[in-house]
């Protein structure tokens, strides 16, 4: 027979994560704010879109917001899965998961394009930092990586390569078709990793529930 919690311990969870995610918010506008203060910009350039800001064709911007929302969907299904499963497995979609959200952080927010240099440190430090977090990714859990297909993660590595590649060969006026494409493929292909691995995990879950 399967438990389920009582109603006074969902309300409490709930209140929980209301209270994390109003936090977070609250966080984001005190950094909002403090950056506005300390860069003497309007509250304004930080809080509204920067198509808005910058009074662009709402177009601008389309292919790297559609790759934001593909970052995106790839932490919640680390979540999902780290929140459903245990043990090993929700270890390894717990770092996959960050791993995910860090990438996620710097091409959302331009961070070794725009900050990195400002603490001293040269540009491609962030991209090579990255790569060994991967790789770090791939050797401690490479039996859930190849249990979930080690050639899916490969090609989105392989494809990230290739857009780092021609971002520092081609100049401003390249087409730029083949590298943001490279990138946009192999996000998607790194999210599809993460989405397949915790869905087969937690249908491997039920199964085994349903058996005893």
């Amino acid at each position: 027979m399967v438990s389920h919690p009582d109603d006074r311990s969902v309300g409490r969870f709930t209140l929980i994560v209301i209270g994390l995610a109003w936090a977070a918010a609250a966080l984001v506008l005190l950094v909002a704010s403090a950056a506005g203060i300390v860069l003497d910009r309007p509250f304004k350039d930080f809080s509204r879109d920067p198509v808005a800001v910058l009074e662009g064709p709402a177009y601008i911007g389309f292919v790297s917001s559609m790759g934001a929302v593909a970052w995106a969907i790839g932490c919640g299904a680390c979540l999902v899965g780290a929140l459903a499963l245990t043990g090993r497995v929700r270890t390894a979609l717990i770092c996959g998961g960050l791993l995910t959200a860090i990438l996620m952080a710097d091409d959302l927010l331009l961070i070794h394009e725009a900050y990195i240099e400002i603490v001293g440190l040269p540009m491609m430090i962030a991209p090579i930092i990255y790569a060994g977090l991967a790789i770090g990714f791939l050797v401690v859990f490479r039996e859930f990586v190849r249990r979930h297909g080690l050639w899916i993660l490969l090609v989105a590595c392989a494809l990230f390569a290739v857009s780092a590649a021609l971002d520092v060969a081609l100049d401003e006026d390249s087409p730029f078709l083949i590298e943001d494409g490279s990138k946009l493929f192999g996000i998607v292909t790194w999210t599809s990793f993460f989405v397949l691995a915790t869905v087969r995990e937690i249908q491997t879950g039920v199964t085994i529930a349903d058996s005893e």
